[in-house]
This record gives C-alpha cells, structure tokens and sequence, in this order.
C-alpha cells in the first residue's frame, strides 16, 4: 500500500511539473517584442511650399553666338580650340583671302592714280578762271570782243566739270577701296564678346559655307538655369519668387536663385505631360563652384512661407493625416491637421506641439497605433 501511494505521488509531482512547463512556455511565446524605431522631435521653425521641375533643366548663358562667314572659302587658320577663353574682337578663324588681298591691293593702286589727277585738274581750272577774270577786264575797253571772252568763260566751265569728274572718280573709288577692305575683313571671323569657345565644328583645309555654324562662342559669367514645371503648378507661380537649384555635380550643395522669366505658353511637346518653361537667375556667387553652361540642373520654387510654426519631417506624416506620437513606450496615433508641406517637412497646424516626438520610421507594419516600441533618435 505505501509502495502504491509513493508511485501515485511521483506521477503527480510530475504531472504539476509539466503543467507548471507549459503555462510557463505559453508566457514566455505570447511575451510582447518591443519594435526598433527612429523618432524626432516636432520642432517650430520655416516651412516652404515647393513646385519642382518636371524633368531636368540646365544651366544655361544668356550670351550665345554660333559663328559662321559671309562668303566661302577655304579654312587656313583656326586659333582656338574648345575650352580657350578669348577676349572681345579676338582673332578666332581665318579663310583663304588671296582673291580679297589681290583686290584690295588693286583698289588701293587705282585710288592712288585717281587721287594724282585731281591736283592737276584743278590746276587747270584755276589757269582757266584767271584767264577768264583777265580778259572781262578787256572786254570793257574794247581790245577783245565778247564772244572771246564767252570761250574763256566756256573753258572755264570745261575744267570745272573736269575737276568735279576727277573727284567724283576719287569718291567712287574711295567706295571701292572700302568695299574691298570689308571683303577682307570677311575672311576673318572675331569673338562678339569675351567669353569661351564651347563648340568647333570645323578644321583647317576644310571648306566653309554661309550659314554654317563654325564656332560657338559663350559667356561664362552671364548664366541662368533653364526649367520645365508642370502646368498645374502655373497658378502658384510668379516672376521674383525664390528657387532653389541643385545641380546634378553638386549634389551635396543648393544654390539660391529668383524666377526672372516664366514663358507666355503652355508647351505641348508632350501631350500627357503639358509644361511651363520658367528662367532661375542665381543669386550671388556659386563661390569656390565654378559653374558651367550644359549642367543638369533641378529646381524648387518657393511658392509659399510660413515662419515659425511647428513642423516634423513629411516622412513622419500618414494617411488622415495622422502621425504616431511616442507616449512612454507606445506608440499612439494622433489626428493632426497640415498646413505647408514639402519633401522635407510638413507644418502641423493643429494636434501637435513642439517638442513632442514621433515616429518617422514608418516602413515596418508592426510599427501601428499601440505598439511597443523601442526608439532612438533619428538623423536630422
């Protein structure tokens, strides 16, 4: 009997153990994890409105000429490649120019003749009216008649007309001579300002045509960023407000600038994605950034402002709109009502006080109304 009883005692005691195992293990898998989050505090300061090109302007120069010549020819000189800096009236191309040298030499040699016999007509005009003036006075005392006189008169009208001819060849040639110095100076082509050889699209030997582009020449100093935003934007927009321009080499870095144009139209070039070309002037220097006409450039208009005012990182922002408020150890959801919103950040107008924190790490799902979380801070 006592054998039985402490066999029956072993299986309760072992029975106890088990069941006290199994609430046990039930506990430990039903234990709530507490969830990694990042989270930042709402913070009062400027919140912007943005409207942002649709796809990537550049940077452009409002000084652009594309060279060419007047007359053909073949090319003897090219003096700058692409990349040398010129100065204004600097000697850039040359033609062939026997033809226009041979002509102004020509030119230059008949002006000279001509010029010699103008002093000797009037020479002769002046011998002419002396004799003239002479033989009036005869006239009066008889000792000629007045028929001699009128030949001497008519001979005086002869050497004027003469000496008039003779300028007249002087002036004509003078247009000649000049028009044959243009024809030279033709065959040269000169910087329209001071700047940069940005394209050269012809070689020495080569054979250059009227209205062909030869060299392409630009102003550094004279820049602008051109842009496309979208029509649905155009409401918002006006000439003098601030832009923001980031350039695809200078990622790290945005420059400052003011909406100085905004095209009359609406471009249709893409149907389904209607734009409005708008021209951002920086402002100030680049500093130690040495920008240059052709960079891919994305731009932000500021729209709108309001300084000092709550705000939290647009990322923290959720559909309601709503975000989730550290409270202990849980998160809680909050209704908040928005104002200004950008990329970055979204003012909170209502539902939400500065220094309160909320959660921006939003891409976990167990990351909701209620949860245990675990937060750090989240990076600026």
């Amino acid at each position: 009997m006592a054998g039985r009883w402490r066999m029956w005692r072993g299986w309760l005691v072992a029975a106890a153990v088990l069941a006290g195992s199994i609430v046990a293990w039930r506990a430990w898998s039903s234990r709530e994890v507490a969830v990694d989050v990042r989270a930042v505090a709402a913070a009062r300061g400027r919140v912007e409105a943005w409207v942002t090109s649709t796809k990537a302007g550049a940077v452009r120069s409002r000084r652009t000429a594309s060279l060419g010549v007047d007359t053909p020819g073949t090319v003897v000189a090219v003096l700058q490649r692409e990349g040398d800096c010129v100065d204004a009236g600097e000697h850039l191309l040359s033609l062939d120019a026997r033809d226009e040298t041979a002509a102004l030499d020509q030119a230059e040699r008949e002006l000279a003749v001509l010029r010699s016999l103008v002093p000797e007509a009037r020479a002769k005009l002046d011998s002419a009216a002396r004799e003239r003036d002479r033989l009036r006075g005869l006239v009066s005392t008889g000792s000629i008649t007045l028929s001699q006189f009128d030949l001497a008169e008519a001979q005086v009208d002869v050497a004027a007309a003469a000496c008039s001819a003779a300028e007249a060849r002087v002036a004509a040639q003078e247009v000649v001579l000049a028009r044959a110095k243009l024809a030279l100076e033709k065959r040269d082509v000169h910087a329209p300002f001071s700047g940069a050889i940005a394209e050269r699209w012809i070689e020495v030997g080569e054979w250059a045509t009227p209205g062909k582009a030869l060299l392409e020449v630009i102003d550094p100093a004279a820049l602008y960023v051109r842009a496309e935003l979208d029509e649905i934007d155009l409401g918002g927009l006006a000439v003098g407000q601030v832009a923001r321009v980031r350039l695809d080499p200078y990622r790290e870095r945005t420059f400052e600038g003011r909406v100085v144009r905004i095209a009359p139209y609406v471009s249709e070039a893409e149907e389904q994605n209607r734009t409005v070309e708008i021209e951002v002037e920086l402002v100030g220097s680049a500093g130690d950034v040495a920008l240059k006409p052709g960079t891919s450039a994305d731009v932000d208009v500021v729209i709108a402002a309001h300084d000092d005012v709550v705000s939290v990182p647009t990322a923290a922002v959720l559909e309601g709109p709503r975000v989730l408020v550290l409270a202990g150890e849980r998160a809680r959801a909050r209704n908040v009502t928005v104002g200004l919103s950008n990329w970055d950040v979204t003012e909170i107008v209502s539902g939400l006080a500065a220094g309160e924190r909320v959660i921006v790490s939003l891409e976990d799902e167990a990351v909701e109304d209620g949860a245990l979380v675990r937060a750090s801070a989240a990076a600026p």
